[in-house]
């Protein structure tokens, strides 16, 4: 598999899970192809833009795509858009930091990301992947739709 490849499939992963915390944490208002094409668009778009390789680039098109997403597939409002789009990127960001930190003496050695070893390369990506699930999927499980009746519960008051 090659490095497109392995670009590909992390951001397959990424949208599927956007998708997953999207749809759990908010009431869609278009359909469901089309929400399919919003995400496939804005996370084929991200592949190109993280090939400039400029983090600061990819780290804001990420937050503004997730946003774009939110707002306009879901009922949000501009508000809660930006919240989640910031904190859907702010787990992105600790889960990657989390999986280097595992992977460290590992991915050490490499200079490049096309020299790093594919097991290797994989574990790092399924890791990190992984573990931006399981924040995303503890946020949308204590914020999923239907389950706010306006009052505090215990659940939201873990959130905040």
């Amino acid at each position: 598999m090659n490095q497109l490849g392995i670009y590909v499939l992390m951001y397959f992963i990424e949208a599927f899970i956007a998708f997953y915390y999207f749809t759990h944490i908010f009431k869609r208002k278009c359909s469901m192809p089309t929400l399919c094409l919003a995400l496939c668009l804005a996370y084929t778009l991200q592949i190109w833009i993280y090939s400039v390789n400029n983090i600061f680039l990819n780290l804001c098109f990420f937050t503004v795509f997730n946003l774009l997403i939110v707002k306009f597939c879901f009922s949000a409002s501009i508000l809660s858009a930006i919240m989640h789009s910031v904190i859907m990127c702010a787990c992105m960001g600790l889960s990657e930091i989390i999986a280097a930190n595992l992977f460290g003496g590992l991915l050490a050695h490499y200079h490049d990301v096309a020299d790093i070893p594919f097991v290797t390369g994989m574990l790092f990506i399924l890791v990190g992947k992984l573990l931006y699930f399981v924040c995303l999927y503890t946020i949308s499980s204590f914020c999923s739709v239907g389950s706010y009746s306006g009052k505090p519960t215990t659940k939201s008051s873990i959130v905040i």
